[in-house]
């Protein structure tokens, strides 16, 4: 059975044949305008020769008519009520309560007085675990689903294209030129003898690398014109003196100049001191 639910009124849109004595098998569905979205819905199912009133849940806008209501052969009344309460209390925000649907229960063929009675009950609980288990059962198969469709591979994507080449960093900075002058070194502090001052400035010899093709012998240059001649050399001299028993002097001489440098000394003679 299929009813429509306004705001005023519940309208049976598809009628069914519904019977005395029938338990769980007639349900009914109810379309519900756009105001009852997000409410909690309940429907009222009312003998109208009795009187008596029973509530049943209406989820995924549906529920079935309680066995309570189709003992006897009469007429029933079909309401819906739907309500919203604040988040923060149990107080009625809204609630509607739209006039009824008439339904007619014909006579069924099953008997309450035999010899032999089976009391047969529903409630609401009922209502919910067979509701809960049907979407149960819904969420198992769909997660069996994922699991056989993740194990063909089915969620793999494409691979991505190749991202493009990044721009090219900046040149670094040129480093600072070393002090090579060992006699600068020893009077900045240096300690040793100009040997292992060489070796500390050497790096370890790198491995041979593999001989190249030879190149073709290129075209004769022209003669060149004849150059300046270069101007005298300067042989540099290097002069040690005793100062005193703990200190010594080396003054070096050059083209550009006279340096000289004091440091101490533990020799009697400044010319057997080696540095």
């Amino acid at each position: 059975m299929k009813l429509s639910v306004t705001q005023n009124k519940v309208e049976i849109v598809e009628k069914g044949i519904v019977n005395q004595g029938e338990y769980n098998v007639t349900e009914c569905e109810f379309d519900f305008v756009g105001a009852y979205d997000g409410l909690v819905k309940k429907a009222i199912f009312t003998d109208k020769a009795t009187g008596k009133a029973y509530e049943m849940p209406i989820l995924d806008s549906a529920c079935t008519i309680p066995a309570e209501i189709l003992q006897n052969k009469g007429v029933c009344l079909i309401g819906v009520y739907a309500y919203e309460t604040f988040a923060d209390s149990d107080e009625l925000a809204l609630r509607y309560s739209p006039t009824p649907a008439t339904v007619t229960i014909e006579l069924g063929s099953y008997k309450a007085d035999v010899e032999n009675p089976s009391d047969i009950t529903t409630s609401q609980a009922e209502q919910y675990e067979s509701k809960i288990n049907t979407k149960i059962a819904e969420v198992d198969a769909v997660i069996d689903d994922v699991k056989e469709r993740l194990a063909k591979g089915e969620f793999k994507g494409e691979q991505g294209k190749e991202g493009k080449q990044g721009e090219r960093g900046e040149d670094g900075k040129d480093g600072v030129d070393g002090k090579s002058a060992f006699a600068i070194a020893v009077a900045n502090g240096y300690i040793g003898s100009e040997t292992e001052w060489l070796k500390d400035l050497q790096g370890a010899d790198g491995k041979d690398g593999a001989n190249g093709a030879d190149g073709r012998d290129g075209a004769d240059g022209k003669d060149g014109t004849d150059g300046k001649n270069g101007e005298d050399g300067f042989t540099p001299t290097v002069s040690l003196e005793q100062i005193d028993e703990m200190t010594a002097k080396i003054t070096i001489t050059d083209k550009n100049g006279t340096k000289t440098a004091t440091f101490g000394g533990l020799f009697d003679n400044a010319e057997e001191e080696d540095f």
